[in-house]
């Protein structure tokens, strides 16, 4: 079968998933280069793999999509997780917006900033 576009080539790697049941998926920038509409396709697949109970770990810069698949968010900085919480918590904790981003930030913008996984 042609695959040719990044999202089917990942929608065909979840199916894969899916049907093998590991214990175990690591997902890298799921959402990289992706359509809005491809990004909740993904995100829909996801889920369907996160019922059955396989655990994931999912590594995204895009974390909004993240927040229905996300039981825990951790951050981690060169290899050390340097806060674990909510995806939620994590993403409006000023400390950690500071310590990645900078302190200032225009007006009216926001910033998210999380490596996240669901068990």
């Amino acid at each position: 079968m042609d695959v040719s576009g990044g999202g089917e080539r990942k929608m065909l790697a979840i199916t894969n998933v899916m049907i093998r049941r590991p214990k175990l998926v690591i997902f890298d920038e799921p959402s990289l280069g992706l359509s809005a509409i491809m990004i909740s396709q993904i995100q829909d697949a996801i889920l369907k793999i996160k019922d059955p109970g396989i655990s994931a770990i999912i590594a995204e810069q895009n974390i909004g999509w993240l927040k229905p698949l996300a039981d825990q968010a951790y951050l981690l900085d060169l290899g050390q997780i340097v806060a674990r919480g909510t995806l939620s918590d994590l993403s409006r904790s000023d400390l950690i917006a500071n310590a990645y981003l900078g302190p200032e930030v225009p007006s009216g913008e926001t910033r998210e900033l999380a490596i996240s996984s669901y068990r």
